[in-house]
């Protein structure tokens, strides 16, 4: 994060993401077998999300213009969240494995997520 210039707005980036609508829905029809599928977006959503952050502060970081640096920090990312029980894994994931764990219809889960409050 450090090397890219992203580590001061990942947190904020992270909680856009985890706090939006298509992480959600994705929350609404993944199964426990399924989350693997979603490490890979999630980490591309998250490193779009600094870089979009980045520009809006009007800070121009490395990873804006060099794209391997960019797919390394998706490739990192990814990897983490195949961790997630440990680490930034579980700060993304957390919402993902409860609801999968937990099982139920949709409707039940959508339920679920309307009367969470934000962390």
């Amino acid at each position: 994060m450090q090397e890219a210039g992203i580590a001061e707005v990942f947190e904020p980036a992270r909680e856009a993401v985890i706090h939006s609508e298509p992480y959600h829905q994705a929350l609404l029809t993944i199964s426990e077998s399924d989350l693997s599928e979603y490490y890979a977006p999630i980490a591309r959503a998250a490193v779009a999300q600094t870089m979009f952050i980045s520009e809006q502060q009007e800070k121009f970081p490395s990873i804006l213009t060099d794209a391997p640096l960019r797919d390394k920090v998706v490739e990192l990312l990814t990897l983490a969240l195949g961790e997630a029980q440990l680490g930034l894994g579980g700060w993304l994931l957390k919402p993902l494995v409860g609801l999968a764990q937990h099982g139920g219809t949709n409707t039940a889960r959508r339920n679920k997520l309307c009367q969470r409050k934000p962390p």
